[in-house]
């Protein structure tokens, strides 16, 4: 199977799309069928499977004619970590299948806003929910080395932007609190109706959506981060108190010093 798509890039040719899906379905199934036997039972190593699976994505990103089709396995992966019931299992042998350094190298490559997106919710969902997996991220660099990809994309969709503001807590709470206190700005109405816990546990990716924040052309999505990220600090003193160890608020003074034109966007909010 991976002969095939290794023959299809040197070879610059093109599945259609009805191989394209059938290799696709073939590959996920190998990999769910791998990792849920157990060793003695394995017939192929599967740290080695998915090694060869993400270095079968990489070569297809390498050819223009055929990054569509490395696209598409990773949008299947991507929705492979949605739903895998064992899935943070899963994602310790991604790690193993040293699946970071293939994004790494992928996002070095690329300049459109689109396909970063595509590639960044993989990384979203492969670090959500998972200590460990999140643990080793940081560890890597993967702050720096991939979500520096963020600058590329100046108008993402609103729905993009949700999916970076859950990393945050690990919860959907933060839109639930949004959709119910989001002032109307130059108005006083911005009472809270509800009080829900949130916990910051990610600030990493909140210094990542700091620095973001000059690169979006659109005001109401910078607003949108940052009046989440205010209902996210000023939820509790145990937030803020991370906010100040973990370079968050030194984050927010060099947005303010490198960027005037959006100090109306942060101060109001901040």
């Amino acid at each position: 199977l991976f002969s095939l798509i290794s023959n299809i890039k040197n070879n610059e040719q093109q599945l259609i799309e009805q191989d394209n899906d059938y290799v696709i379905n073939l590959l996920i199934t190998i990999l769910r069928l791998l990792h849920q036997t157990s060793l003695d039972e394995r017939h192929v190593d599967l740290t080695a499977y998915i090694q060869e699976l993400f270095q079968s994505v990489e070569d297809l990103f390498s050819n223009k004619y055929n990054k569509q089709f490395g696209l598409t396995i990773l949008k299947s992966l991507t929705q492979l970590l949605k739903d895998y019931n064992d899935r943070q299992a899963l994602k310790i042998e991604f790690l193993k299948g040293n699946c970071l350094k293939t994004i790494e190298f992928i996002l070095s490559k690329q300049n459109n806003s689109h396909v970063i997106c595509i590639i960044l919710l993989f990384i979203i969902k492969f670090i959500y929910n998972s200590e460990n997996v999140r643990q080793s991220f940081f560890d890597y660099g993967g702050y720096e080395k991939i979500f520096n990809s963020l600058y590329y994309i100046e108008t993402p969709t609103m729905e993009f932007i949700n999916e970076l503001i859950e990393l945050i807590t690990e919860t959907t709470t933060v839109q639930i609190l949004y959709d119910n206190t989001m002032p109307i700005f130059n108005s006083s109405s911005s009472s809270s109706i509800i009080d829900l816990f949130i916990e910051l546990i990610n600030p990493h990716i909140v210094i990542s959506l700091i620095h973001w924040l000059p690169h979006i052309k659109i005001i109401e999505f910078q607003q949108k981060i940052v009046y989440s990220l205010n209902l996210i600090f000023f939820r509790s003193l145990q937030n803020k108190m991370i906010a100040c160890s973990n370079g968050i608020v030194m984050a927010l003074i060099q947005i303010l010093d490198n960027n005037q034109q959006y100090d109306k966007i942060v101060l109001g909010n901040e």
